[in-house]
This record gives C-alpha cells, sequence and structure tokens, in this order.
C-alpha cells in the first residue's frame, strides 16, 4: 500500500484518465436494482473536472465512470476493474441522489482498501458534510484524500496538485489526508473549511449507458403497475440547484437563501440533450422545494412542455422524490407542471406549527398551499399528496392536532405521516424532554384516520383515480385544453 505523500508516478503515461467510482454495493434483489437512479451527482463532478482547463492542459483527457451497483460487482472485482483502467485517480462516491454518503460509507471502506492493497491509483472520497465520515475512511485506509462539501470545485485542484506536487495537499479547502504523526501512528489533518460554490458543472452523461438504469423507485406513493413493462423507460435525474448536502434528510435549509442556481439555459439544454439525444423520458428533479422560485421553475417546466409536445414524446414525464414546497404552486406553475407531464405534487410541508416552522427554516405559507393544491385538483389529470411528520423534537400535543387538522382541511388526494424523531436538528433541541410526544404509530393511525374518514377525499380520490391511473401506467398525456380557463 503507498505511504501517505509518497509520489504516485503518473508522468509515465499520457493521456492520464480519471475513474469516477459509485460505490453502492449490488442490490439484493432485482426490484430494488430496478428502481436504481443514475448517479447525476457524481456525473456532475466529473463534468467539472472534465470541463477544467488547467487539468487538460497537464494531459488530463481520459475519464470514465463505473457504477458498483448497476454492474453487479464484489469489491475485489470493482478494484480489479478500476486498476485495469489505470487511473491517475479514483474519485470514490458513497453518496446516491437520495441516499445519504453515511448511509453507504462502508460500501465505500471496502472497496477503497482493496483498491489501496496495491499501491496506484490515488484514491479521493467524497464524502459530503461529516468529518467523522472522513475520518473513519482515511483511518481505516480506505482512501488516501477526503473530500467534505461540494467537490466540483475543489476536486480539480487537488487532482491538479496530485500532478505537479504529489504528497502536498495543505491549503487545499476542505481536503482531509493521513498523516504518520499521532499516538497511534497515524493522524488526520486537514485543509481550510470548504465554501459553497456556484453549480456551473454539466453531468457528463456520455459516460454512462443509461439503457443500465430503471424508472425511480424513490417517487413514494406514486401508483404503479402490478407488472414491470420489459423496457422501462429511460430515467435521468436532473439537478437544477444546490443548497445543502446530497440526500440531506433535514431538507429544510434548502428553502433559505443559501440555494445556488443553475442557469436556466444550461439546465434546459441538459434536459434537451437527455431527451434528444439519450432517449430519456422520465425526468427526475433532485432539487428540494423546486417551486420555491416559481418563475424559474415555470421556465423550466414549459421547456420540458414544448419537448413533450413533439410527435413520439408524449410519454415525457417529470417527477419530483425530493418534494415540493407547495406555497409556490402559481396558476403557471400548475399549468406548466401539467403539460410537462407531472402527475403527482408531493407537498413536503412537515408540519402546520408555526412554531416549529420557524425552527425547520421553512416557513412555508400554509394558506398558499391549500390554494395551490386546490388549483391542482381542479385542473385534474393530476394527485396532490401530501408529506408531513409527526413527533417531531420538542413537538406538543396541541402542535400535533394542528398539523393534523390542517391536513384534514385541504383538499389533498393522498397524504403521509411520518415519524419525526429522525430529523436531526442539532443538539440543542433534540435533547430527550419527559413532556415530548413518543407513541409515533398512536399519532399515525389518528392521523389517517381523521384524514382518509372524509366522504367527500373518497369521492375526490374515486373521481381522479380513473383518469390519472391509465397515465401513469401508460405515459398518455391528458387533454389539457380547458386547464388555463380551470385555473383561478
Amino acid at each position: 500500500m503507498r505511504e501517505p505523500g509518497q509520489s504516485i508516478g503518473v508522468a509515465a503515461t499520457r493521456p492520464l484518465r480519471i475513474t469516477f467510482l459509485a460505490t453502492d454495493a449490488p442490490a439484493a434483489d432485482d426490484t430494488a436494482r430496478a428502481a436504481l437512479l443514475a448517479p447525476a451527482a457524481l456525473l456532475g463532478t466529473a463534468g467539472a473536472v472534465r470541463s477544467d482547463r488547467r487539468l487538460r492542459d497537464l494531459g488530463v483527457a481520459r475519464f470514465g465512470v463505473l457504477d458498483r451497483g448497476v454492474e453487479r460487482l464484489g469489491e475485489a472485482a470493482t478494484a480489479e476493474r478500476v486498476r485495469a483502467s489505470g487511473p491517475l485517480a479514483v474519485v470514490l462516491s458513497a453518496g446516491r441522489n437520495g441516499v445519504t454518503p453515511s448511509e453507504r460509507v462502508d460500501d465505500l471502506i471496502g472497496v477503497g482498501r482493496r483498491l489501496g492493497a496495491h499501491g496506484d491509483p490515488l484514491r479521493i472520497a467524497l464524502i459530503g458534510e461529516r468529518p467523522e465520515d472522513a475520518e473513519a475512511v482515511l483511518l481505516a485506509g480506505a482512501a488516501d484524500l477526503a473530500l467534505l462539501g461540494e467537490p466540483d470545485e475543489a476536486l480539480p485542484r487537488v487532482l491538479e496538485r496530485a500532478i505537479t506536487a504529489p504528497g502536498r495537499w495543505d491549503g487545499l479547502p476542505g481536503v482531509l489526508w493521513r498523516s504518520e504523526a499521532g499516538p497511534d501512528g497515524h493522524s488526520v489533518r486537514r485543509g481550510p473549511a470548504p465554501r459553497p460554490a456556484a453549480v456551473r458543472s454539466t453531468p457528463a452523461w456520455d459516460l454512462l449507458d443509461l439503457d443500465r438504469y430503471a424508472s425511480s423507485g424513490t417517487d413514494r406513493g406514486l401508483l404503479r403497475p402490478v407488472r414491470a413493462p420489459r423496457r422501462v423507460a429511460r430515467t435521468a435525474t436532473v439537478l437544477t440547484s444546490s443548497a445543502c448536502s446530497p440526500g440531506c434528510r433535514t431538507c429544510h435549509q434548502s428553502f433559505g437563501s443559501s440555494s445556488r442556481e443553475r442557469p436556466v439555459r444550461d439546465v434546459v439544454a441538459e434536459i434537451r440533450d437527455l431527451v434528444h439525444r439519450r432517449g430519456v423520458r422520465q425526468l427526475v428533479i433532485a432539487d428540494h422545494g423546486f417551486d420555491g422560485r416559481p418563475a424559474r421553475a415555470t421556465e423550466i417546466a414549459r421547456a420540458v412542455a414544448r419537448l413533450r409536445s413533439a410527435p413520439g414524446r408524449g410519454s415525457l414525464t417529470m417527477s419530483f422524490p425530493s418534494g415540493l414546497r407547495g406555497d409556490g404552486l402559481t396558476p403557471e406553475l400548475v399549468e406548466a407542471f401539467l403539460s410537462a407531464g407531472v402527475r403527482r405534487f408531493p407537498l413536503r410541508v412537515v408540519s402546520a406549527s408555526r412554531r416549529l416552522q420557524r425552527l425547520l427554516k421553512s416557513n412555508v405559507d400554509l394558506g398558499a398551499v391549500s390554494d395551490g393544491i386546490e388549483r391542482v385538483v381542479a385542473a385534474g389529470g393530476a394527485l396532490a399528496h401530501l408529506e408531513l411528520r409527526l413527533g417531531l423534537p420538542t413537538e406538543t400535543a396541541g402542535e400535533v392536532a394542528t398539523t393534523i387538522r390542517w391536513a384534514q382541511g385541504t383538499s389533498a388526494h393522498t397524504a403521509a405521516f411520518l415519524p419525526g424523531r429522525d430529523v436531526d436538528l442539532g443538539l440543542a433541541w433534540t435533547a430527550p424532554d419527559e413532556d415530548e410526544i413518543d407513541d409515533f404509530p398512536a399519532l399515525r393511525r389518528r392521523a389517517l384516520l381523521a384524514f382518509y374518514g372524509s366522504p367527500r377525499r373518497a369521492a375526490r380520490l374515486s373521481r381522479a383515480a380513473p383518469k390519472i391511473l391509465p397515465e401513469l401506467l401508460s405515459g398518455v398525456r391528458p387533454p389539457l385544453r380547458r386547464i388555463a380557463r380551470r385555473l383561478t
């Protein structure tokens, strides 16, 4: 195994190759494998590296992406495949859209240690936001370097240093590496803290065979056929902005002012390429709260609607597995979404308590959400679905009742009530409290009975299902002639 700081000896071969490796282990069954999405975040990082002029001048001109989960490879076979390609460096990523890197760090460690057993290549782990994960990976000998935060700007500079001054990592933001100075023989050193970067890179979709990927299984509550078709629609995940770390379970901070957006023209160009050249028919928008800026969302959705109106593209759809805010559903946006093939509006309101919303930093306008739901229901052709949490830290019985009553009073077709205990909002207000509610099953039963016990809701859902179900199963567009006139 190469010692920290040792030269990687890259000057002998040109052009230089970088391999991007999604380290998720293969799924245990075909159903889970069929729900696997392409690693769009890793493809975005590959696009940033490939477009860096300084790396091109240094001879970095070959790139590859290996998705271990899709290729069905064990740890040893994965390491052998990577080494056979002869890369300068391998970029290890344990985070797939909708899955936090922490949940897959053991997979990364297993593959990384196999690679390190034979020296080259340089191993760089993309960790996300948790320094403890970076330290665990480094101390396990699974990587030479670990990058915190968003790697699109830091990784090109790390690769440049690997070529020009190998082993000298000081001063690089967000970089952690091992040194030999420490009581146990190893310690972890780190560069300056990373800063949020502008979202500029376009994912390198050409490095993947999209036929290996299937429709998303992350869009919870979506009606599906009992028997999956032999050839599923090509699916691609599109990230139009960046806020918190990928897959963050407390996505409320993406509703704030820290969101960094890609230019609309770049997003539309990527979608056109996916649809025209790569045959994608299911666009999965990975943003949290995509309707937070309605005018921008409307512009992107209308571009998708224009693509969808072409002959043979009536099955093109958009979905939002990370959820919508709900208070950005203006009449124009609802019309644009329906024209773009949106068949389900997942509204992640979380709580109707004003106090909890302030702590969550979401501050959703509940009145505007109710109005948006009414527009979706009036237009027809799509389901309005609420996602709420019960039993949040410090939540009182009165606040639970407020959330249930608010959901019951909306016109939403369906609702999901999820446990609030897994929302990690820091030690300041997750400490145990004797007065806190901890019986989530009872809360959920109460909420479901209150929500679905309404005869009006049952009638509304029964009217909507015959219209929506065939479209969800076949991808046929609903008639939209009267949508604009019916929205208010």
